[in-house]
C-alpha cells in the first residue's frame, strides 16, 4: 500500500470563548433611613382662664315704692275705688289730676304748688296735701297734710282691655255714713272734669 501522505491539515482549534471573569457584584447598602425623631411634646402652658363678663343688667329707673293697700284705716275709715269713662287720651288725662292749673280747673276753685306740697282752696277754706307717689301718666296720689296718716286720695289712668277706653280710676277714704255723699261728690267733681277737657 502506498503510503500517501495525506496532508491533513491539524484541525484547527476552535477558540472557545474566554470565560468572562465574573466579577461578584456587591450591592452597595442603601443609605439608612433617617428615622423621624419624635420630639418629645412640650408641657403646655397654661393658659389663663379667661372669666366670661357678665352681662350687665339694664335697671329701670327707680319707681316709688308701692303702698301697702288697705281697706280700712286706724280711723276706721273705709277706702272705696270709682271708675270713670273718660273720651280723652290718656296723656291728657293725667295732666288733669297732676298738675296744678289743670287741677284748678275741676278739683277745687283754686291750685298751686311748691315742689311737692299742693295748695287746695274752696271760697275761704284752703287745704295743703302732699304729693307723694307719682308714676308719669300711670297714677298719682296725695296725702292730706292734717289727715290720717294712713289715708290719701289717688288717680289711676288707664285703657279697658276690651273697649279701649280711657278710665279713671279713683281711690278715697270715707265712713261708711259719708259714703254715699262722698260718691256723689266724686261723680259732680268727673263731671266738672269731663267739662274742662272736653270730653
Amino acid at each position: 500500500m502506498k503510503n500517501s501522505k495525506v496532508n491533513k491539515k491539524p484541525a484547527k482549534a476552535t477558540k472557545l470563548p474566554a470565560k468572562k471573569s465574573v466579577k461578584p457584584v456587591v450591592k452597595k447598602a442603601e443609605p439608612a433611613k433617617k428615622v423621624a425623631q419624635v420630639k418629645k411634646a412640650e408641657p403646655t402652658k397654661k393658659v389663663a382662664q379667661v372669666k366670661k363678663a357678665v352681662p350687665v343688667r339694664k335697671v329701670a329707673p327707680k319707681q316709688p315704692t308701692p303702698q301697702p293697700e288697705i281697706n280700712i284705716s286706724k280711723a276706721g275709715r273705709k277706702r272705696f275705688t270709682l271708675e270713670y269713662i273718660i273720651r280723652s287720651s290718656p296723656a291728657i288725662l293725667f295732666e288733669f289730676v297732676s298738675q296744678p292749673d289743670s287741677l284748678a280747673q275741676w278739683f277745687s276753685d283754686v291750685c298751686d304748688a311748691q315742689d311737692d306740697i299742693f295748695i287746695f282752696g274752696w271760697g275761704a277754706d284752703f287745704q295743703r296735701a302732699r304729693q307723694v307717689d307719682l308714676i308719669d301718666e300711670d297714677s298719682v296720689r296725695y296725702h292730706w297734710e292734717h289727715g290720717n296718716k294712713d289715708e290719701y286720695f289717688a288717680f289711676k289712668v288707664y285703657k279697658s282691655e276690651i273697649a279701649n277706653d280711657t278710665i279713671l280710676e279713683i281711690t278715697d277714704f270715707a265712713d261708711g255714713k259719708e259714703l254715699k255723699e262722698q260718691t256723689f261728690l266724686w261723680d259732680k267733681q268727673v263731671e266738672d272734669l269731663k267739662h274742662a277737657i272736653g270730653a
